[in-house]
């Protein structure tokens, strides 16, 4: 796989700064998958409620993501 040149989008710098957790000491759960043409981004984190989003591309799924009450 050649790496991109294009620049990062907006939910991809997001991603990046929950994935270095800079200033969070907190454990947390990512679950990214594509199938189909299909994306799902579920964040999670204990005592807190999680949020999951999905679409056609990854910036969409980012950017959907809403509280998941369960």
């Amino acid at each position: 796989m050649q790496p991109s040149s294009r620049p990062l989008s907006h939910a991809e710098r997001e991603l990046i700064e929950l994935v270095r957790g800079e200033d969070s000491k907190d454990p947390f759960t990512l679950v990214i998958s594509f199938s189909e043409g299909h994306w799902v981004v579920e964040t999670r984190s204990p005592g807190l409620d999680g949020a999951q989003g999905a679409g056609e591309n990854f910036d969409e799924a980012w950017g959907r993501q809403e509280p998941n009450w369960s």
